[in-house]
């Protein structure tokens, strides 16, 4: 006798927030994961919203419009620029940009601990097509005069 598999059928998973195992449908973990989300078990963990908030007061940012990907990525690449006097490496814009805004550049789940180099290379490749930005060697992007007018009007003067 061969056990079929059902919609309904139970399946153990690891909660993403908390860790801890939970038992959940078939059915509701696709639903969940075709719609981006995460499964978890029910804890109640601080909103992200709320976290985002409190970490933008915190760095001065509260009050501050919302950048665009392509904008944050401008910046991320302008100051790796500064620091190194050289074009950045793929790696290195990937890194910055998830630093200074995990929820924007992180894997879904696991934002704060993990950059997903796929939106940030994805962004990257549109800034070229846009002319913001250029390759002067494989993998390495560079500022062209365009990107960095508009990466130098994102910031308050005299800062980097």
């Amino acid at each position: 006798m061969t056990a079929t598999t059902t919609e309904h059928s139970m399946t153990k998973v690891l909660c993403l927030l908390c860790r801890n195992e939970f038992a959940i449908t078939l059915h509701a973990l696709r639903a969940l994961v075709d719609h981006g989300g995460a499964p978890h078990c029910g804890c109640t963990p601080q909103p992200v919203k709320a976290i985002t908030a409190r970490a933008k007061a915190a760095a001065g940012l509260a009050g501050r419009p919302a950048r665009s990907k392509a904008e944050l990525i401008l910046l991320a690449t302008r100051r790796l620029e500064e620091a190194h006097g050289r074009a950045p490496t793929v790696a290195a814009i990937v890194v910055a940009a998830w630093q200074a805004t995990p929820e924007a550049f992180g894997i879904a789940g696991y934002a704060t601990t993990h950059p997903d180099s796929n939106r940030v290379i994805a962004e990257l490749v549109k800034m070229v097509k846009h002319g913001l930005l250029s390759r002067p060697e494989e993998k390495h992007y560079a500022l062209t005069d365009a990107g960095l007018k508009l990466a130098g009007g994102l910031l308050p003067a005299g800062a980097v």
